[in-house]
């Protein structure tokens, strides 16, 4: 078999249905292959929980009663005609010999009773063959069906083990997604409740009227974090840029993206030399960013200070 095959062959070993020779080989694939003997072990798991999801099924209250009249309706013959010759044979008188019946019936019917006796059993040995043929042949096919059910409740119940894993995965990945974005959260309620917290409101200019931003910075360590809204979609190739502008030179800041909605959150690191800058303004830049501003347009500019 290929490992196709011996994929495939893997619910017919949960349930116990592979002859020997088949689970022999397949006992051998799975030594070389981690990935069957994970699936090998998942598809008896699956087995073993079949017994919890199958509802137990009634016998008939009438198939007691069908069985015992079948019975009585097909009596069985002890000692075939053996007993009836006994019954027919002479028995001796007081010297001796045996008492005949009338015009020589007895030697007749001793000639007759071994072909009476054959006629009476050999029919019946046919119907007993065929009775017992169709019994194996019907429990042949229930088997078949029992165990293609079976194997599909396996096949079942594996693809809803690895689903119920996938979902599982997927929400410890969410999960994750919230705690850092508590922590986000919790490091920007720290920013803002710090003694030596600075708050700039920076507006949209013209070319951005709708635009509007605030940058909290915290001036002993630098941490900042902007928050943008209204900002007109970046073109392809560019990204926004902030600006610490200080002393009359502008020092650069990290580039963002905005989403459809124009909002953005960049956190960002204020540079010593612009903590104690007195203007701060956003420009459309390369989306690499630039070490001093290629245009002078601005979209968002905050008030002197």
């Amino acid at each position: 078999m290929n490992h196709e095959e011996y994929k495939e062959a893997l619910a017919l070993e949960a349930l116990g249905a592979l002859e020997a020779a088949e689970r022999l080989a397949l006992e051998a694939h799975l030594e070389t292959r981690a990935e069957c003997r994970r699936e090998a072990a998942e598809m008896r798991d699956a087995a073993a929980a079949l017994a919890y999801t199958v509802a137990p099924v009634a016998v008939p209250a009438a198939l007691r009663t069908r069985i015992l009249e079948s019975i009585k309706a097909h009596p069985r013959t002890i000692g075939g005609g053996e007993g009836d010759g006994n019954q027919n044979a002479g028995t001796p008188d007081s010297h001796g010999a045996e008492v005949s019946n009338a015009a020589g019936g007895i030697g007749d019917s001793r000639d007759r009773q071994p072909q009476v006796a054959a006629s009476n059993v050999v029919p019946l040995r046919p119907r007993a063959s065929l009775a017992g043929a169709l019994q194996s042949w019907v429990g042949a096919i229930a088997a078949s069906i029992i165990i293609a059910v079976l194997v599909g409740a396996l096949v079942v119940q594996w693809r809803r083990n690895n689903d119920l894993r996938a979902e599982l995965t997927q929400l410890s990945g969410r999960s994750d997604e919230i705690q850092q974005q508590l922590a986000r959260e919790r490091e920007e309620r720290e920013l803002f409740s710090a003694p030596d917290t600075r708050v700039v409101a920076l507006a949209g200019t013209k070319i951005a009227p709708r635009a509007s931003a605030r940058l909290a910075y915290e001036r002993g360590s630098g941490r900042a974090v902007l928050y943008t809204n209204n900002l007109p979609p970046v073109p392809t190739g560019k990204a926004y840029q902030l600006w610490f502008i200080a002393g009359g030179k502008p020092l650069p800041g990290a580039v963002f993206k905005p989403d459809s909605e124009g909002h953005a959150t960049l956190r960002e690191t204020v540079p010593t030399a612009g903590r104690n800058a007195s203007v701060f303004a956003v420009t459309l830049e390369p989306e690499q960013g630039a070490s001093t501003p290629t245009t002078d347009a601005m979209y968002l500019l905050s008030g002197a200070s």
